[in-house]
């Protein structure tokens, strides 16, 4: 059977000297498949980020966003420190609690190096099993920071565009972990977007069309960049063809002046996680 032209480029990108053709951000020059949107402040006090749109037809490109470095230092370790402590407890549920009783998967940020080397991933607000890959009834709260974050910078990238984020699942990278093409098709609703944060090591991000078929486009994500995936490009296929070495390497005078936790930072020098937030009903009164 001919392999898909999604698969041939996963293959492709997994290789680190496979470099020819990704979009790029940190270079002068801005890539021929990229259009600059505009301007948006998302935190005070920090100067405006430019927000970058695919320049494309197609409709699975449509309503596509990227942000670079759109969260700063200090939110980004504030983001990592939240999901390393908090996120990874009961009642949150992590791909540790199918293996392994409670007692010993809990309390796991910063001493547990045994299990924290086994975290793959963790889930907050409603939950997903991934076995029957639906959402069920099982949930926990959604730590308000994160949900207000997506709803705000929703608001400012595309204000056409709303969400209420109901489920969130953190992914913890390594340097040799990958995410296989899917299509986040799960949700009750597709009227909202997928809000992604990359924190941590880079990553090369495949984004797609509709289906296998279509080529898709390789794009590096850094530390502090965030995606929204709304509009007609909801439905699209999307995955980490590789991650390597973080591209923006936080120096000792940044990491002292945000009074960062070294145990983070050392952490993120060998991990990317990806936060992403998703509307999964039309309202929350439709699930209750």
């Amino acid at each position: 059977m001919m392999q898909s032209k999604y698969k041939t480029c996963e293959k492709h990108y997994k290789h680190p000297s496979s470099n020819d053709n990704v979009i790029r951000f940190t270079s002068s020059t801005l890539h021929p498949s990229v259009r600059h949107s505009h301007y948006c402040q998302l935190f005070p006090g920090h100067p405006p980020v430019p927000v970058f749109t695919l320049e494309s037809k197609e409709r699975y490109h449509q309503g596509f966003y990227i942000v670079p470095n759109a969260l700063p230092v200090s939110k980004q370790y504030e983001f990592a420190a939240l999901t390393l402590s908090e996120c990874i407890e009961p009642p949150h549920c992590t791909n540790l609690h199918a293996h392994y009783p409670i007692p010993s998967c809990t309390n796991l940020w910063p001493e547990n190096k045994t299990m924290l080397d086994q975290l793959h991933w963790a889930e907050m607000g409603l939950h997903f099993d991934w076995t029957q890959r639906q959402y069920t009834t099982n949930t926990s709260p959604m730590p308000l920071e994160l949900s207000s974050f997506a709803s705000w910078c929703v608001s400012k990238i595309d204000p056409s565009m709303s969400i209420e984020a109901q489920a969130s699942i953190v992914n913890f990278y390594k340097h040799n972990s990958i995410m296989r093409g899917h299509i986040d098709d799960l949700e009750k609703t597709f009227d909202h977007p997928v809000v992604s944060i990359s924190i941590g090591m880079s990553a090369i991000f495949l984004k797609g069309g509709y289906t296998k078929d279509i080529e898709p486009l390789a794009i590096e994500l850094n530390s502090g960049d965030v995606v929204v995936m709304g509009g007609t490009s909801r439905l699209s296929v999307h995955g980490i063809a590789r991650i390597h070495a973080p591209v923006r390497a936080i120096d000792d005078e940044e990491i002292q002046t945000d009074g960062v936790d070294p145990e983070v930072v050392a952490f993120l020098a060998q991990r990317r996680i990806n936060i992403n937030l998703r509307q999964v009903f039309l309202t929350i009164s439709s699930h209750d």
